[in-house]
Formats: structure tokens, C-alpha cells, sequence
């Protein structure tokens, strides 16, 4: 795990998101199918960890084959793009990434605890969190504009949202959805209450734009 610092974009070494200005105070874990081959280049001891790596290669793989059902149905409603291919393609296998993050304590109700952002890659799966906490930021026909709303989440599912490259690649028929993460204002602080935790995956598709 690694904290942010004023020297790192506050979403880690992949600056996988395009926030405002200043920086998140959490602590992540990027995993990778072969992260145990750069580990092993690094010369770091992941024995202990072997177990929790396999855990985390099938969750990387269970998102990565429902990201790509999802695709082709997308190809289906928007022929053309090429999505389910442009996903398994050899450069977009090597950048689809399964984030772990752990956000500071203590919470306090109404509390931002990640500013609003899009992010940088085609599409996001919301997989699992500790405490209710994410905001997205979504079109109101009525009030003509961005409204946020609390996501729930639901044991079981996953929330998926489309981030730049999902805009850039359909000229903007696919949004980019804003997103933050904030502590809920009924939140009751209490001693032993574990810090935020949550797990992302994000999918890339290349080439990232229609040549």
C-alpha cells in the first residue's frame, strides 16, 4: 500500500482519475494478473501474501469476463464501435486493473473523503465497499443539470459507469459520470468503526479513440 504525497496524483501511478485540485488521503492497492513477475523483478517477498493474490485474480478475472458481456451487449445497442474487441485486445489486457483503497479515519457525517472526478478509462465496475459512501453525479431533465445521488449498494451486484474514453471514443453518446465519495450525514462515529474500504475495477479498450 502507498499514500499519496504532494508529489503523486491522489489516484496512485496509473492517474486513472481526473479530479479538482488537491489530494485524497487514502492508501491503495493496484493488482494486475502478473503483478507476482514485477514483484518478482523487484525482488519483493509476496510468499505470505500468495493466497490473497489468488483471491484477488479471481475477482480480476469474474470482472473482466462480466465487463466484456456487458460490451457486447453495448455492441449490440451501438454497432460500430467495436467495444467487446477493443477490451480484449493485448494492450487493454495489460492495463485493466482491480483497485484496493482504504480512505482515512476517523469519518465524520458529511465528510468528502474523495473530491468529485471522472475517470480516465472507458468504464468502472463499483465492486464491494465497507460503508456506504459513493455519489454520482447524474443528469435531472427537470432540474437541468447534475443532481447527485447516493448509490446503495446491494450484496451481490456491481455498479458500472462509463468514464473519458467511453465519451471521447462515442463523441460524447456515452457520458462520463462524476463521482465522489462522502461520508452519508446520518453516519454515527463510534470508536471501533474500521476506516472506508472499497474495490474498483476499471476496463480500458484500445485503440482509445476511432482512427
Amino acid at each position: 500500500l502507498r499514500k499519496p504525497d504532494k508529489r503523486t496524483p491522489a489516484c496512485g501511478e496509473c492517474t486513472n482519475c481526473v479530479q479538482t485540485p488537491g489530494y485524497d488521503d487514502k492508501q491503495f492497492f493496484h493488482y494486475k494478473p502478473h503483478i507476482t513477475a514485477l514483484l518478482d523483478l523487484a525482488g519483493v517477498d509476496y510468499f505470505d501474501h500468495l493466497e490473497w493474490f489468488n483471491d484477488l485474480d479471481e475477482m480480476h478475472r469474474y470482472c473482466r469476463t462480466a465487463f466484456h458481456k456487458v460490451l457486447v451487449d453495448l455492441d449490440r445497442l451501438m454497432p460500430g464501435f467495436d467495444f467487446a474487441r477493443r477490451f480484449t485486445s493485448i494492450v487493454a489486457q495489460n492495463r485493466h486493473v482491480l483497485r484496493l483503497l482504504c480512505y482515512k479515519m476517523p469519518m465524520h457525517p458529511g465528510q468528502e473523503l474523495a473530491k468529485n472526478h471522472t475517470d480516465r478509462n472507458f468504464g468502472t465496475f463499483h465492486v464491494a465497499e465497507t460503508h456506504q459512501g459513493l455519489v454520482l453525479s447524474l443528469p435531472d431533465g427537470e432540474r437541468k443539470g447534475l443532481v447527485p445521488n447516493d448509490y446503495m449498494p446491494e450484496p451481490g451486484k456491481v455498479l458500472m459507469f462509463t468514464g473519458n474514453k467511453a465519451y471521447d471514443l462515442t463523441s460524447a453518446a456515452l457520458r462520463k459520470v462524476v463521482h465522489g465519495v462522502f461520508v452519508p450525514n446520518d453516519f454515527v462515529p463510534q470508536p471501533e468503526v474500521e476506516p472506508r474500504m472499497s474495490m474498483v475495477f476499471f476496463g480500458h479498450v484500445f485503440p482509445e479513440v476511432l482512427r
